[in-house]
């Protein structure tokens, strides 16, 4: 199985932005489409996502869910979209735009 590439976006966007209103936002998607979308994804990958003071958590095996970013990455690299950088909070406006500023 593979997990659709919109569901991955929705759950990696809920995670980082700590809201489904928020992600929806970024999005230009309702509500809950993030929630359906983010639930597909956790369910293809038996995976649960909780809050944990205040942010999401991913719980379970991570390692099919790395192998999933990695692999929608390289989809982005090859097809020249925008790529997900990994970097500390302070370098970010050096390398690129924010994705959303609070």
């Amino acid at each position: 199985m593979v997990v659709s590439v919109s569901d991955l976006t929705c759950l990696d966007y809920l995670q980082w932005l700590r809201t489904g209103e928020r992600a929806a936002s970024a999005l230009s998607w309702s509500q809950s489409t993030i929630s359906r979308k983010s639930n597909r994804a956790l369910k293809q990958l038996q995976l649960v996502c909780a809050r944990n003071r205040g942010e999401w958590a991913i719980e379970g095996d991570t390692e099919l869910l790395a192998m999933a970013r990695a692999l929608h990455q390289h989809h982005r690299w090859k097809c020249n979209a925008i790529l997900r950088l990994d970097a500390q909070y302070y370098s970010g406006p050096i390398l690129c735009n924010p994705l959303h500023s609070d």
